[in-house]
């Protein structure tokens, strides 16, 4: 009987074996897969895991991206999530694409990740060659609730293109590159690093052009919001790139639930930290993920166990 009783608190105490007992399971909330949202996550997922401080089950989710992410984490679907910092700064304030919601703030950052880029994808044998000459073109915005899609309807909007005059899909980018390899759509956007292998295996595909933002409305974008900077794709990024584009960039940042602990959190950032390098080939243009970048330009506030570890280190970061 005491036997019995030993194996079914046992079962109870950790039901799920294939895990391990004791550990926590978490889930990243990336993007679409592949991505290097995804990618990224996939890296995370294997660093915490082969940790031995650490004791977590980690689930990599694909999603919609940026917009999705913060709703996720902040309804407690997710733990964490890579997420763009204007749109954690609009669902944080209300403000933007969030506007007359109820502030979205049951997030926090960890750190600053990267710089993605917005690229602006047409064919090179097309005659377009400016974005005013994207009006009345079939264009992927991105797929729903993206910050890709975000981006790209802030561009439009700068030179009074909306949706009305335009054929707008909601595409992934595997289905955008298609589709743009077979005709059926003019242009693509596509928020991703500096150096996006998606793009660059289009770019081998098919000969492609970008697109630079003019000068007036890129000024206007950024003055119009502190999180997005002047971002250059420099020349031969992509097969056939000759020339440097002029575009707008946003950094990405890792974000976790409120509800979790300051040591949970404290640990994570250090993971995140030490297994640095390994992020280089998934962020492949001069990436170098260091403790003081990260804790610059954030626009929402650091999660405390998060910032203990800056601290450790010499930094301060902004807290509540």
């Amino acid at each position: 009987m005491k036997k019995l009783l030993t194996f079914i608190f046992s079962a109870v105490i950790c039901p799920l074996a294939i895990t391990g007992c004791g550990e926590k399971e978490l889930s990243i909330g990336t993007a679409f897969n592949p991505s290097m949202y995804h990618s990224f996550g996939e890296q995370m997922k294997k660093n915490m895991e082969n940790a031995k401080g650490l004791k977590y089950s980690v689930t990599v989710l694909p999603t919609a991206g940026s917009v999705e992410n913060v709703r996720m984490i902040n309804d407690n679907r997710l733990q964490l999530a890579l997420i763009q910092n204007d749109v954690s700064y609009e669902a944080y304030h209300s403000t933007g694409s969030f506007k007359g919601e109820q502030p979205l703030r049951n997030f926090v950052a960890v750190a600053g990740l990267y710089t993605e880029a917005c690229h602006i994808v047409v064919r090179a044998d097309s005659n377009i060659h400016k974005v005013s000459d994207l009006l009345g073109k079939a264009i992927s915005l991105g797929t729903f609730n993206s910050g890709t899609e975000k981006n790209a309807k802030e561009i439009l909007n700068k030179y009074d293109i909306s949706g009305y005059s335009i054929v707008a899909k909601h595409m992934n980018i595997n289905e955008a590159m298609n589709a743009l390899d077979d005709g059926s759509i003019d242009a693509l956007f596509l928020t991703n690093g500096l150096r996006s292998m998606d793009i660059y295996g289009l770019s081998g595909r098919i000969k492609i052009r970008l697109l630079s933002i003019d000068e007036e409305q890129l000024q206007s974008i950024v003055n119009n919001s502190p999180f997005f900077i002047k971002t250059v794709i420099p020349a031969n990024t992509y097969v056939g790139q000759t020339e440097d584009i002029q575009t707008i960039g946003i950094k990405t940042i890792l974000a976790v639930n409120r509800s979790m602990q300051n040591e949970e959190v404290y640990g994570i950032t250090e993971n995140l930290f030490e297994n640095a390098r390994e992020f280089d080939r998934i962020v492949p243009t001069n990436y170098n993920l260091t403790i003081k970048d990260s804790a610059k330009g954030i626009s929402i506030p650091f999660h405390p166990g998060a910032a203990k570890y800056y601290r450790s280190k010499g930094e301060k970061v902004r807290t509540e």
